[in-house]
């Protein structure tokens, strides 16, 4: 709860998401991994010089750093010259190399076509390679928000042009729910809970905007072990879709408080929702085409019904294991309207 919390808090001092025309912009700052790989290549940590290390000190990430954790210059020192910096020098300089090497342009342009043409957002990815940080953290500073993203070895470059993406995508995401919250104070509790629930999903979207289509495999670029167990996470589609529909109805019927209702998001994590949500997302492009998505960005509840009308067009026609669908009752409740209007087709 306390990450979903976070990036709320963090989309909130994003520059607004409603404009006349799309505008993203993704800044990559690598300015720290850069001088911590060039002083543990170098062999002597011990003998940079105090400008080299003031100037380390100075980076965004460092600063950070010293903010949230009181690391000093003497800490960052032992840790260039540090056994895990040396063991693992060569695939550091490496994935240093795919960084400055990838594209947030690439990234923007990718996940945009998921976006609607009126989102904007504008944040910087500040690059950290330091011990133990391996989540994403978030500044809220309204002037220059940042995302502090963990450096990790042997990345190659379209694995980080998709995790760029992802990122552009679920900021964008959060900075839409935070408008939706400020637009409907007034709506229900229930309504604001089924609401908030069905946002869950467009983690699944984010994926399938940063993987750039449903054609390509979203662990192409993935070590066998991470794609393999992506592939695992999908065979869970039917189970975790049926458990995600007894969650949505409970809080639908008015069944789960807020507390409750924050506690389960926690208990079940995010594996669920993105399955649940890149697999409806990617059977809704197919049968609907790419052009409804961005529609789902502003009421994430409308994927559901898409999906359902999707998913029982195909289920008539393949022999395939059936597509478990949601129940009529959990759509009748969230007050969403049937897809109409659109080309239908596999």
């Amino acid at each position: 709860m306390r990450f979903r919390t976070i990036i709320l808090l963090f989309a909130a001092s994003l520059f607004a998401v409603y404009a006349q025309a799309q505008d993203l912009h993704v800044r990559i700052d690598l300015s720290e991994p850069d001088q911590l790989i060039a002083a543990a290549a170098a062999g002597d940590s011990h003998a940079i010089d105090a400008a080299a290390l003031a100037s380390f000190m100075q980076t965004a990430a460092a600063a950070h750093l010293a903010k949230t954790r009181s690391l000093t210059a003497s800490d960052f020192v032992r840790y260039a010259g540090s056994s895990e910096m040396t063991t693992q020098l060569s695939r550091m300089q490496l994935s240093l190399r795919e960084w400055h090497m990838s594209s947030a342009p690439r990234a923007e342009q990718r996940v945009s076509a998921y976006l609607p043409t009126e989102a904007r957002l504008s944040f910087t990815v500040v690059v950290v390679l330091a011990p133990a940080f391996d989540t994403a953290e978030f500044d809220t500073n309204p002037e220059d928000p940042r995302v502090f993203v963990p450096f990790t070895p042997s990345m190659l470059r379209a694995r980080v042009d998709t995790y760029l993406g992802e990122q552009v995508f679920l900021l964008a995401s959060a900075t839409q729910l935070q408008e939706w919250r400020a637009s409907n104070r007034r709506a229900s509790r229930r309504s604001c809970m089924s609401y908030e629930s069905a946002a869950e999903f467009r983690r699944g979207i984010a994926l399938l905007a940063s993987a750039g289509g449903p054609g390509l495999h979203l662990c192409g670029t993935c070590p066998l072990e991470q794609r393999e167990r992506w592939d695992e996470n999908l065979r869970a589609f039917a189970p975790d879709l049926q458990s995600l529909n007894a969650l949505l109805l409970a809080t639908a019927r008015g069944k789960v408080n807020a507390e409750t209702l924050h506690s389960q998001l926690e208990a079940i994590g995010p594996v669920p929702w993105q399955v649940v949500g890149y697999r409806m997302a990617v059977i809704v492009e197919r049968y609907f085409g790419l052009r409804v998505l961005p529609s789902m960005f502003r009421d994430p509840r409308q994927l559901l019904s898409f999906y359902n009308r999707a998913a029982a067009a195909q289920n008539l026609t393949s022999s395939q294991t059936p597509l478990p669908l949601w129940s009529t009752e959990l759509l009748r409740l969230l007050e969403v309207e049937p897809p109409t209007g659109f080309d239908e087709h596999f």
